[in-house]
């Protein structure tokens, strides 16, 4: 039964290109590369699969100009795939078929959407086969193109299984890892379930280019240095920078002073309340208080000379 559905779908997968071979039969001779699917379609016909799948190989090589072409040797692979009792390998060319014959990107003429699909119906047999021991995990990318692996093993027949791609992998957690030229390197962790199908997206940054990494360099150089070139060039001054630190500093003391001023008449209220030991601790703050407000006002007034000295330009 198998076999016999095998057939059927050589013989449909044969009908689109024959009848553009007839069509063109005026105009140029059969191409090499139509001469190798004719071969590959006979092996395949006659389930000499490793003998076809070789062929299929060969043509999609070769990266045919004509997209039907194209289709007809991915057909043809998936179907050796499937003859050799590959059904990851099928499925992964039935699925670049179906990437390469997009219905919402190329307007296919009656003969392809029929066997459009008949292969998607083939191809879902066979993914339920698939799904009976494994998981399916469709990955996808921005941008897309990312080559993949799965626990560090490059996924894909050639290994170069690329986004969006739809990887079947046994039960457990597996860990995805992303790769693109011009991008960080990326990776994510998954869950599979047998017989479930579960999404993953990745969006890639970019590698950070040399004239960035520079720059950041010189931002993060000692602040001395900095100071200096700033200096240098016309900015603010260092007499100016320790008028800056003198003025704040001071006004974070005086604003002490009014915390003391403040416990000051605190104390002075007990002690009038009848707390007689409140006395020496009244005469403490307030002259923490005076110490305080002059040296903070002492620090403002040098911080502001500081701050608004001519810098000699």
């Amino acid at each position: 039964m198998k076999t016999h559905r095998l057939c059927t779908m050589v013989i449909l997968m044969a009908a689109p290109i024959a009848a553009e071979r007839a069509a063109q039969a005026q105009v140029a001779p059969a191409t090499d590369l139509e001469a190798l699917y004719a071969d590959a379609k006979a092996d395949l016909k006659a389930q000499r699969y490793s003998q076809a799948l070789e062929k299929f190989r060969r043509g999609l090589a070769a990266d045919p100009a004509d997209v039907e072409m194209r289709w007809a040797y991915l057909v043809g692979a998936a179907l050796s795939y499937q003859g050799l009792q590959q059904p990851l390998a099928a499925l992964e060319f039935y699925q670049r078929f179906a990437t390469a014959s997009d219905l919402g990107k190329i307007k296919l003429s009656d003969e392809w959407r029929h066997r459009r699909g008949q292969i998607e119906l083939e191809a879902s047999k066979l993914e339920a086969q698939v799904l009976k021991d494994r998981g399916a995990v469709s990955v996808s990318s921005v941008p897309p193109g990312a080559r993949l692996t799965a626990d560090g093993k490059a996924l894909g027949v050639d290994g170069d299984a690329g986004t969006p791609f739809v990887a079947y992998l046994t039960r457990g957690r597996h860990a995805i890892g992303f790769r693109s030229d011009g991008y960080q390197t990326a990776a994510k962790e998954i869950v599979v379930e047998t017989g479930k199908r579960v999404s993953m997206q990745v969006v890639l940054r970019r590698k950070t280019e040399p004239s960035q990494v520079a720059g950041q360099q010189t931002a993060t150089r000692p602040a001395t240095a900095a100071t200096a070139e700033t200096a240098a060039q016309g900015g603010i001054s260092p007499l100016a920078i320790g008028g800056h630190v003198a003025f704040w500093s001071g006004l974070a003391i005086a604003a002490f002073g009014g915390v003391a001023t403040y416990l000051a008449y605190a104390s002075d209220q007990a002690y009038r309340a009848g707390e007689w030991d409140q006395e020496s601790v009244r005469t403490v703050w307030n002259i923490a208080a005076i110490a305080a407000f002059c040296t903070g006002g002492a620090a403002m007034a040098g911080g502001l000379v500081m701050w608004l000295w001519p810098t000699g330009e």
